[in-house]
């Protein structure tokens, strides 16, 4: 989730692995404390770094990211056969802030944020659409 001036709310996430994108605007209630699997959590104030580094910069623009899907019989354990590439799914949501790019985008079970594209196996399998 971010927060931005004025108190709105962006709220990114996945549901069952990468298959359900979710986005909302101002649906969670930051003064109720979540409960997952039972138990009882706080909401806590944090910036990762990619986050603390566009604290203050105005939104300019946003889009979506997608990955490559395979058949299922395309060997997957060396370099991505791109030519393979049957399609592209939804992969995250790239939002750009002044010269600064974030990637939000799901971990099979958890929501990951990054500067840019962020890790060298994304490099020419991720595309911005």
């Amino acid at each position: 989730m971010l927060v931005f001036d004025g108190g709105t709310q962006l709220e990114v996430g996945w549901q069952g692995g990468t298959s359900d994108l979710s986005i909302t605007w101002n649906t969670i209630d930051l003064t109720t404390s979540p409960t997952l699997v039972g138990s009882p959590y706080e909401w806590r104030s944090s910036r990762p770094d990619p986050l603390a580094e566009v604290t203050g910069r105005v939104l300019t623009g946003w889009t979506v990211t997608e990955s490559p899907y395979f058949p299922g019989t395309a060997d997957l354990t060396g370099d991505l056969p791109m030519d393979q590439v049957r399609g592209w799914s939804t992969h995250g949501l790239w939002l750009s802030f002044a010269g600064i790019d974030l990637h939000i985008y799901s971990g099979a079970d958890i929501t990951l944020i990054s500067k840019g594209l962020g890790w060298s196996g994304e490099q020419g399998h991720i595309r911005v659409v």
